[in-house]
């Protein structure tokens, strides 16, 4: 798992970061190993490769909460805005939100989208069976002694809070998002398959330079440490 954790690094990671989270990576897959054992259908079975990525996934969703990343703080803002609640079908309009960062409601809310992602094809009901076991599962992974292992400075961070001060400081963290983030990559995958299958220029800033995307990072301002005005006139 470490060479997949290395490809979606941004440069100035350190080996004993990428080596902590390969470990916790490892240590979930298996008990998602066994969960997929327990399931009543085999509608979210996955492969063994597909498993090991959704780990990973799993695993950088909690580095970004943990370190106060703000990826998916910027995803919950945005998702407010257009839907009146932060996570959509996970979280019903007017309930709170749990107090513990790594909650059942952002873990099912990540699982049901990813599972759509990585299964072609897939429509999957917000209230599966297994999916519900799964959630169960995983919250349970990530206990407080579990948390404690987890780096405490993210290189992730470190990228994502350099200054903005050209137009190419903020495109490159857009096209670090797009392209490696656990919550846009496999969209991308998806958007470069469905668009001539080579990565060529033109596609990927299509891609990465997308309405939504700017808009999770414009939602993002105070969690990157920039300021929301001067992203916009340096990205226009």
């Amino acid at each position: 798992m470490i060479s997949n954790l290395k490809l979606h690094r941004p440069a100035g990671y350190s080996e004993r970061e990428v080596q902590t989270l390969s470990k916790v990576s490892k240590d979930l897959f298996g008990v998602l190993s066994a969960a997929q054992k327990s399931f009543t259908h085999n509608t979210l079975r996955l492969a063994k490769q597909s498993l090991k990525e959704l780990c990973i996934v799993v695993v950088e969703f909690a580095e970004d909460l943990i370190n106060k990343i703000g990826v998916w703080e910027s995803l919950e803002k945005y998702n407010q805005k257009f839907f009146g609640t932060p996570l959509p079908f996970s979280l019903p309009v007017g309930n709170e939100m749990p107090e513990s960062s790594i909650n059942k409601n952002r873990i099912h809310y990540l699982l049901w989208n990813k599972y759509s992602e990585l299964c072609d094809g897939l429509i999957l009901s917000p209230g599966h069976m297994d999916l519900n076991f799964l959630v169960e599962e995983v919250f349970q992974f990530f206990d407080d002694q579990r948390i404690a292992t987890f780096p405490k400075n993210s290189s992730i961070k470190t990228f994502m809070t350099q200054p903005n001060q050209y137009g190419w400081d903020v495109k490159k963290k857009l096209v670090w998002l797009g392209q490696h983030s656990y919550l846009f990559r496999h969209d991308y995958e998806i958007y470069i398959r469905e668009n001539g299958g080579k990565p060529e220029v033109p596609v990927i800033d299509d891609f990465c330079m997308s309405k939504y995307i700017k808009m999770v990072w414009f939602r993002c301002t105070g969690c990157f440490g920039c300021n929301a005005g001067h992203i916009k006139e340096t990205t226009r």
